[in-house]
């Protein structure tokens, strides 16, 4: 049996009412119009551990009409977030400062509906990034150990240091310095930008600024000496040495090996922490005794797996050692005693010279060695490079200066001798000398009249 025509128009009409949002009673009062809502939210950003976040969106009916002066409650894991309401354009919107951990959350947004419209659900998601915490190293240092929150973490080459923190609160950075490990480096805690002078302190988390930490980095120096000639110098007669930096910090260095040195220092300025590279200079460098450098003449910086060549007023000493007499060379070697008084042999060239470098000023004695003769010990103030020229009596030397000794007085006896005899020969007495005063005199003869006659009226007689 076929439903009759007005049946399907009565049911038609009933259909169309329901999808309209109509209701139909059964009393004969009019028809009052129920929509079906939705909720749409607007994109919700990614946001930071403790930064307040704003939910916004839409309310409006399937047929994008908006819903007005709707309530709206906001829930996270089943606790009441809060409320807002729709204006006249359906529009939503809450600024909430509420502190959540990092992590992924769902908010829930539900409205209870009126007599006009059918309450409605929406959700829509919230990050919320974990903190960043940053430490710059000052200066840029790889390898910094830090710790916080129970974990460690460590500088890159740029001196930075990153933590990401998932929770609010206070938490002990310590900075783990004693940890670092490099073979050409060195480096020890100076401060915190914040007069923290610990390597430890408590900070708070979130924070928007980066922690600076100061470090005093050491450099591992050696030293290569030169006179002033640019010979080298052997770094073991190099005793002691002073040097100073420009902060007035003051190193005796001993050993003459490699020593770690303060290579930049750390201070505070109005923009943060700044490092200084120190400059050094000499001030005194002991050398045999002496002192071989002019104080703060030469300054140097300090780099990573530096030399310094340091220049020494030292001089050299030429030592040419010859026959006294005929000036050919003698000796095999020459012994110097130093100022401090040790002393060293140095061997002699053919031609008997000897060049010794590297001399610090001071008095040393000079002697040659193997020299068959008398022994001479020669001073020299070394003040600046000089020759000494050392002129050894020989034996030979000595036989030849008593031979000719010899000769002279056997000479001047014979010549005495000659005159005695010529005067005997002419006839004149011999005159008495008195042998203990030996004195010449002049003795007046009385004149005879034979002598008279003679062109001369006296005689000058030698005694």
């Amino acid at each position: 049996m076929k439903p009759s025509p007005f049946k399907i128009i009565f049911a038609s009409i009933l259909a169309l009412s329901l999808l309209g949002g109509f209701t139909l009673k059964a009393t004969a009062a009019p028809a009052v119009p129920k929509y079906l809502s939705i909720i749409k939210f607007t994109q919700l950003p990614s946001i930071g551990l403790g930064e307040p976040f704003t939910l916004s969106g839409y309310i409006k009916t399937w047929f994008g009409a908006p819903v007005a002066d709707e309530d709206v409650s906001f829930t996270v894991d089943g606790n009441q977030l809060g409320q807002a309401r729709t204006d006249s354009t359906g529009f939503f919107q809450r600024k909430f400062t509420n502190v959540f951990n990092a992590g992924t959350y769902t908010i829930l947004a539900t409205t209870k509906g009126s007599h006009n419209f059918i309450g409605a659900t929406g959700s829509t998601s919230l990050q919320i990034l974990p903190a960043d915490v940053r430490i710059q190293t000052v200066p840029a240092v790889s390898g910094i150990t830090f710790n916080m929150a129970g974990e460690d973490f460590t500088s890159g080459p740029d001196g930075v240091a990153d933590i990401k923190v998932g929770a609010i609160g206070r938490y002990l950075l310590t900075a783990l310095v004693g940890q670092y490990n490099n073979p050409d480096q060195r480096v020890e805690f100076a401060r915190w930008l914040d007069e923290t002078y610990q390597p430890s302190q408590t900070i708070q988390v979130p924070t928007s600024k980066t922690l600076e930490l100061g470090l005093n980095v050491y450099q591992k120096v050696g030293e290569t000496f030169v006179d002033m000639s640019g010979f080298p110098v052997n770094p073991q007669r190099v005793k002691q040495f002073t040097i100073r930096s420009a902060q007035g910090d003051v190193f005796v260095l001993t050993n003459g090996q490699p020593h770690w040195i303060p290579a930049s220092r750390v201070a505070r300025f109005q923009n943060g922490l700044v490092a200084t590279n120190l400059e050094y200079s000499v001030i005194s460098m002991m050398v045999d005794g002496s002192n071989v450098v002019n104080k703060s003449q030469q300054r140097f910086f300090v780099h990573p797996n530096d030399t310094w060549q340091i220049s020494l007023i030292l001089y050299t000493l030429n030592i040419r050692a010859n026959d006294g007499l005929f000036g050919s060379s003698v000796g095999k070697s020459v012994n110097l005693v130093y100022p401090d008084g040790h002393f060293q042999s140095y061997p002699l060239a053919q031609d008997g010279t000897a060049s010794i470098h590297a001399l610090a000023r001071g008095n040393y004695t000079v002697q040659v060695l193997d020299a068959k003769g008398l022994k001479q010990i020669i001073p020299v103030a070394l003040s600046r490079s000089q020759t000494v020229d050392i002129h050894v009596p020989t034996n030979l030397d000595l036989i030849i200066i008593i031979l000719v000794g010899l000769v002279v007085a056997l000479s001047l006896i014979l010549f005495g001798r000659r005159q005695f005899l010529l005067s005997y020969l002419r006839g004149n007495r011999p005159v008495h000398q008195n042998l203990q005063n030996a004195q010449l005199k002049l003795e007046e003869v009385p004149i005879t009249q034979e002598q008279d006659r003679q062109p001369s009226r006296g005689i000058i007689r030698w005694y």
